[in-house]
């Protein structure tokens, strides 16, 4: 995001629009793949309670400098299976989690 529109709640409200969109759509778990130094980007992740589940280190070369790739995410239905859950019967599994079958092949939960 281009710095004229930091801190002004962007962020914060397409993170929780997409949230909202996913939990609609059926979408079980959200993964964002981001470099570790960035942290304003993780600290609104951690605010939304994502988790980090992983990292690359070293394994993003930019400008000739070496940067981890940071692997967070979130569960939507925490303890639930999107079977016991209200979600539409028409829903398949996909790369991105549970979403309707026949949506494209886009993934609105991919940030």
């Amino acid at each position: 995001m281009s710095e004229a529109h930091r801190g002004k709640g962007v962020g914060t409200g397409f993170l929780g629009r997409t949230i909202s969109d996913c939990s609609r759509l059926g979408i079980e778990i959200i993964v964002a793949i981001l470099l570790g130094s960035n942290a304003p980007s993780i600290n609104l992740l951690l605010k939304f309670g994502f988790e980090e589940w992983g990292r690359l280190s070293g394994n993003a070369e930019i400008d000739a400098n070496r940067y981890d790739h940071t692997y967070m995410g979130k569960r939507l239905w925490e303890g639930l299976s999107p079977a016991s859950a209200d979600v539409p019967k028409d829903t398949g599994w996909g790369l991105c989690g549970w979403r309707p079958l026949g949506h494209d092949s886009s993934c609105p939960g991919f940030l």
